[in-house]
């Protein structure tokens, strides 16, 4: 139940031996809806009109989508409602029709590009992605600004689409990053302060489904924000610097057990749902077993797809059934119990093949992204306070997990922040203001 991506790393936390660094997902191969291309292309002001329009263009993008799309459509009502309300959903899903897509530019060209652009190389290249990609950040931008959002996925009738969507969120935010480090280095820090914020938003949109997928996407674009914030908080002003103030806020009121409530759904949703189909198979339906294995490989249920009868899978579904309920308990655990606990887990898990292929030898990196998840919003609110003078603010934020302040050790360029707590004897940390600005002419990307 490894939740990891290949992608950026993030500000280095003071830890390298766990290897936890929270990413971005690599390519993914964007939606071909081009005739929905026509009709955005109409929409000459996208500040005003996009709104007036969406009732209208989401119901022709639900008409011409796949099937598999039409997951929150249960009846008329629930497609009326999702029109009705103010509905971000809506205007990412326009956003990824948006999506630069051709054989130059694609997901994995975005990718690379935010990358470099997270090592300080702003090339030209990046210019030209970036202003193909004008629409998709605008729209970006209008969706955060809802606190509703239904990605419409009913996941127990179609899983797997939610992954798809993750992937395409992941690829969004990478070229917002981009945009705003741009507009950092235009000196135009409230242009960047607005991709940054609508980063965040779309992470806890992202989240918002509570698989372990969603938890994964959401936790890649907090630490891609984050990773601005940190690189440039002395360049933002202090109007910006209570805005990502208010912004992180937010997330407190997120559970510290994210990751329990996210293995449970995936039990409720994954495994219920394949159990269904199984117990739904007619006696002479081989065909129908065999396609249920195919999609079951692609879950990655590695050992379930290998399954010879109906009787046999059944067996092997109720198996990950009892260890992933297991799973969510010990993931709800402190960090004591669960270090404790976790051992006799993987004891167990090397004693049943069955759940080869879908979960991780122990839990430790599932969990462990977590807590430095949680660390990280605290450390980032803890420097939000310091740049901004706010020494009694400062104070008030405790580290989550050990109850005491955090330390500022001040550096050559900016300042660390380190936290009390230790994982395998390795403090916690997270640096700030680290980025110097290049004295040279720049020039100006398409940010208005």
């Amino acid at each position: 139940m490894t939740l990891t991506r290949p992608g950026i790393s993030p500000i280095i936390l003071g830890i390298q031996t766990l290897g936890l660094k929270a990413a971005v997902g690599k390519g993914l191969d964007p939606v071909e809806l081009n005739p929905h291309k026509i009709i955005m292309k109409r929409l000459k002001n996208i500040k005003s009109g996009i709104k007036g329009a969406m009732g209208i263009l989401f119901l022709v993008f639900l008409a011409e989508l796949p099937e598999t799309v039409m997951l929150g459509a249960e009846s008329r009502e629930s497609v009326e409602r999702t029109i009705s309300v103010e509905n971000a959903a809506l205007y990412y899903y326009q956003a990824f029709i948006h999506f630069p897509n051709d054989d130059q530019i694609n997901a994995e060209t975005v990718h690379q590009i935010a990358v470099n652009a997270g090592i300080g190389n702003l090339d030209q290249r990046a210019e030209q992605v970036l202003d193909v990609s004008y629409v998709a950040l605008e729209l970006l931008k209008t969706g955060s600004q809802s606190e509703f959002c239904d990605w419409g996925v009913t996941y127990g009738r179609f899983p797997g689409f939610g992954a798809d969507t993750m992937r395409r969120c992941e690829s969004l935010a990478q070229l917002a990053v981009t945009r705003a480090r741009f507009a950092l280095r235009a000196d135009k820090p409230d242009e960047a302060e607005a991709d940054i914020t609508a980063i965040l938003r779309l992470a806890k949109h992202a989240g918002r489904d509570g698989l372990l997928s969603n938890l994964s996407t959401q936790y890649s674009l907090e630490a891609m924000a984050f990773q601005v914030i940190a690189q440039h908080i002395a360049e933002f002003k202090t109007q910006q610097l209570i805005r990502f103030q208010d912004e992180l806020a937010s997330f407190s009121n997120l559970s510290k057990q994210e990751i329990s409530q996210a293995i449970r759904r995936e039990n409720e949703v994954y495994i219920v749902w394949a159990m269904n189909q199984v117990r739904n198979l007619s006696i002479d339906s081989d065909d129908k077993f065999k396609q249920l294995k195919v999609k079951l490989k692609r879950l990655n249920f590695m050992s379930a797809s290998r399954a010879q009868t109906p009787n046999e899978l059944l067996w092997t579904l109720e198996e990950m059934k009892t260890f992933l309920n297991k799973a969510a308990e010990i993931t709800a655990l402190p960090r004591d119990e669960f270090e404790k606990q976790k051992v006799l887990f993987a004891e167990k898990f090397k004693q049943n093949p069955v759940l080869q292929g879908y979960l991780a030898p122990d839990l430790t990196q599932t969990y462990y992204r977590e807590v430095l998840l949680n660390l990280q919003r605290s450390l980032v609110r803890a420097a939000l306070a310091l740049q901004l003078k706010d020494s009694v603010d400062f104070r008030k934020i405790k580290d989550p997990y050990v109850d005491e302040n955090f330390r500022k050790i001040p550096l050559k360029i900016g300042f660390r922040i380190e936290s009390a707590l230790k994982i395998n004897g390795q403090p916690i940390w997270m640096d700030f203001g680290t980025h110097v600005k290049k004295t040279e002419e720049v020039s100006e990307v398409r940010l208005d």
